[in-house]
């Protein structure tokens, strides 16, 4: 049985699919991490870059966007630079968002999503999901959209048009043209670049691309996004409207369902196997790392058939936690090492298959000479880590502070230099109480001293790795440790 939870708080939006009381997708979002990916921009050309077969587009938002000479409308193969000029108007849709420092990329290829259908206006073809079964039924279902669609324009039937209505489908394709004329009314009253459509607020998205087999969807809480998504579901599957529900109990509802500790773990860098093994997965702003280790596990056989066990697992594992974290781009994993060319095929297929579920695009390149998977899973928005992570003001977002030999030496130097240079009786030292403690069981080795005395005092409001320093104009009574 699948299940959805939504949960629209006040400062984050999370949502939750569950399959037999599992998690098989998490979402969350704030306003710094909202997706923007399927939002459609009247946007002016700022400047074209023949050199890069691309432009730099201005959509309204701080940062211009990227659009690239292969996502424009038409034939590809004519340049950029005779396609399109500087303070030139296009219609354009957000493709993805890289991350980082990195703008928006955007492409003329529009896409408008429903349950069953998804329009594309600007090409005339029409497309069915592989995951549809029996020739004759997809030439059917082709047929029947391709009449449906004024000309010049095409669909793409998604796999939930299997078990639709022609009906059904007669009337999502309906709504998406009216969407779609209500786009190009707003481009022409528009003198000013900025967003258009394609709204594409969290419990919106998950309603559309998860709703069409599910048995429950539980909301919590109020709002515009949630608002949207409820409203979908009255317009488009009415026959839906029944499985949902409100949770109005005080606090939270996925701390209600039991959801907080698993979700949690999903921002720990350290995913323990069943078998005892473990994962650690690094995110840098290039690629994800997954580093795949026995552990605990030393199996009952010999060497060769522990390490293929451990690294069965970790394939499996590795496919779901890049899944439930929605980790986008590059990835690459690195399992214990495997002599035998079958073994590494079993790791690669069952690699595959664990991503066969996924609604992402992913890649999965195989085996490098160093012996290190290589993939790439598609990037639709901003990662559970951006969600609900921010990066660490001690470390600057590096993983590492200085160490407590380092600090020290660090701020004895800034309390010598402002005890040479300043008039002051003794001067205090504020470090962080781990350094403070790990002073006390330092052996100091002989160095000129300050021409001060310097008073060290634990300060539980000065974060790992920094240091404050002051002069004063008497020495005081008492400190934690002295220099």
């Amino acid at each position: 049985m699948r299940e959805i939870l939504i949960e629209q708080g006040r400062f984050l939006t999370r949502a939750v699919v569950l399959e037999e009381g599992k998690l098989a997708a998490v979402y969350a979002e704030h306003s710094k991490t909202a997706g923007r990916v399927g939002e459609i921009y009247s946007g002016r050309v700022e400047n074209v870059l023949s050199g890069l077969q691309a432009a730099f587009v201005d959509i309204g938002l701080p940062q211009k966007a990227f659009l690239h000479v292969q996502q424009l409308a038409g034939h590809v193969r004519t340049p950029i630079q005779k396609r399109l000029r500087a303070g030139q108007w296009v219609l354009v849709q957000v493709e993805s968002c890289p991350g980082g420092d990195k703008g928006l990329r955007l492409t003329e290829r529009i896409t408008l999503p429903g349950v069953a259908l998804v329009l594309t206006p600007m090409e005339d073809a029409v497309g069915v999901s592989r995951r549809i079964g029996g020739d004759e039924r997809r030439e059917a279902l082709k047929a029947l959209v391709r009449g449906m669609l004024p000309e010049g324009m095409g669909a793409i039937v998604r796999t939930a048009a299997a078990d639709c209505t022609e009906a059904q489908l007669r009337r999502e394709c309906e709504a998406l043209l009216a969407q779609w004329n209500e786009i190009l009314a707003g481009q022409a009253e528009r003198h000013m670049p900025g967003l258009l459509g394609g709204e594409n607020a969290l419990p919106l998205r998950v309603v559309r691309d998860h709703m069409e087999d599910v048995a429950h969807l539980t909301v919590q809480g109020q709002g515009g996004g949630l608002a949207a998504a409820l409203a979908f579901i009255r317009r488009l599957l009415p026959e839906c409207w029944p499985q949902v529900q409100r949770f109005d109990e005080p606090g939270s509802l996925l701390e209600a369902r039991g959801l907080d500790k698993p979700l949690r773990e999903l921002q720990h860098r350290r995913v323990w196997l069943k078998s005892g093994g473990f994962l650690l997965i690094e995110r840098t702003q290039a690629m994800t790392v997954i580093d795949v280790n026995t552990g605990k596990f030393t199996g009952k056989g010999d060497f060769e058939d522990t390490i293929l066990r451990t690294n069965l697992e970790a394939a499996a594992e590795a496919a779901r936690q890049l899944r439930l974290r929605d980790m986008g781009g590059m990835a690459v994993i690195d399992f214990i090492d495997m002599a035998r060319e079958p073994a590494r095929e079993q790791v690669l297929a069952v690699l595959r298959e664990a991503f066969a579920p996924d609604r992402n695009r992913v890649q999965v390149l195989g085996f490098t000479r160093l012996g290190l998977v290589e993939l790439r899973r598609q990037r639709l928005g901003y990662g559970l880590d951006e969600a609900l992570g921010q990066e660490c003001p001690a470390c600057s977002g590096t993983g590492q502070i200085d160490a407590h030999a380092w600090l020290l030496e660090r701020a004895c130097a800034a309390a010598a230099r402002l005890a040479a240079h300043r008039d002051c009786a003794c001067v205090a030292l504020r470090l962080p109480v781990q350094t403070v403690q790990a002073l006390k069981q330092m052996e100091k080795a002989d160095a000129p001293l300050a021409q001060r005395p310097i008073a060290i005092y634990a300060d539980g409001g000065v974060m790992p790795g920094q240091y404050a320093v002051k002069g004063l104009n008497a020495r005081p009574q008492e400190a934690d440790a002295w220099l």
